[in-house]
C-alpha cells in the first residue's frame, strides 16, 4: 500500500508540471512559433549554452538525435549553434523568459513533449544520458530511450533525470 501511494504521488507530481509553457519564438523573419501553433506531434526543447564544456561534449550526440528523428521538432533555446536541419529551430532566449518558464536550471537539458488530444504532454525532462564524459560508457540514453518508448507506444519509467552540466 505504501509503495502504491508513493508511485501515485510521484505520478501526480510529474503530471503537475506537464503542461507546455507559453512562448513565442521567431522561426523565420516571417513566422513565429508559439506553444499553440506547433504542427509536429513531438517536440524536444534543448537548452544549450556555448560557454559550457558539457554542451561541447554532447554536441555530436545531440546532432545524431536530431538526424535520427526527422519527424520530431527540436528547438534549441540556448546560444550554442547546431548544424542546420529541417527539424531544428534555433533561437537564443536572451531574456531567459522561456528558460524560466521551463524552470531549466542546468545546461544541457532536454524536455520531450508529445501532442495528445491537441495538447502537449511532457514525457521526459532532464539529462541527455547518464555519462557526459564517456560516450562509450553510457548505460542509459534517457532522451533517446524516452523518444523510442513514446514512438512505440510503450511506457517509459525514467520520466525525469537530473541534468549534469553548467548552471544557467
Amino acid at each position: 500500500m505504501k509503495i502504491f501511494l508513493l508511485s501515485v504521488f510521484i505520478s501526480l507530481s510529474f503530471t503537475a508540471k506537464c503542461q507546455l509553457p507559453e512562448f513565442n519564438i521567431p522561426a523565420t523573419k516571417d513566422s513565429i512559433i508559439t506553444n499553440k501553433n506547433i504542427t509536429h506531434n513531438y517536440v524536444v526543447f534543448l537548452f544549450l549554452k556555448k560557454d559550457c564544456p558539457y554542451t561541447l561534449i554532447y554536441n555530436k550526440r545531440i546532432e545524431n538525435l536530431i538526424a535520427k528523428y526527422e519527424n520530431i521538432l527540436f528547438i534549441n533555446l540556448g546560444n550554442h549553434r547546431l548544424p542546420t536541419s529541417n527539424n531544428l529551430i534555433q533561437y537564443h532566449d536572451k531574456s531567459k523568459l522561456i528558460q524560466y518558464a521551463f524552470k531549466a536550471k542546468k545546461n544541457p537539458s532536454a524536455y520531450f513533449y508529445k501532442k495528445t488530444q491537441g495538447e502537449f504532454q511532457l514525457n521526459y525532462w532532464g539529462a541527455i544520458d547518464d555519462n557526459p564524459q564517456l560516450e562509450d560508457e553510457v548505460r542509459h540514453n534517457f532522451l533517446n530511450d524516452a523518444i523510442e518508448a513514446v514512438l512505440e507506444g510503450k511506457k517509459y519509467y525514467f520520466k525525469e533525470s537530473r541534468p549534469v552540466g553548467c548552471n544557467y
